[in-house]
């Protein structure tokens, strides 16, 4: 059974102001390959990174995502954006099955 998390709930923390240069050319090639099935600018996907406590691991993760998806893509030759979106869909639950979320309850903020 899988639980729901209203995203109202969850308290976001930027761990990092800056991302190395290194970083972001890679996280450009990321956004190149997700382009038509998560088009979001580099700026947002930079940004996203930025709230992970190890941002190069996630962008690690991301980088074997977007070899997967090429892969399957190339394997499948999808014909219409769903198809895509397919492949991106499974590429990313096989993801979180190897590197599940952990999350932990945490005491209600003091006013």
């Amino acid at each position: 059974m899988r639980m729901r998390i209203d995203p109202a709930d969850v308290e976001s923390i930027r761990y990092h102001d800056q991302i190395s240069e290194d970083l972001i050319k890679r996280i450009k090639r990321i956004a190149e390959v997700f382009k038509e099935v998560h088009p979001i600018s580099i700026d947002e996907w930079v940004d996203g990174f930025k709230y992970d406590m190890e941002p190069e691991e996630e962008v690690a993760v991301w980088e074997t995502m977007a070899t997967k998806f090429g892969h399957l893509c190339q394997i499948r030759q999808p014909k219409t954006m769903k198809d895509k979106m397919d492949i991106f869909e499974q590429t990313l639950e096989e993801a979180i099955e190897l590197d599940p979320i952990a999350i932990t309850e945490r005491e209600p903020p003091t006013a």
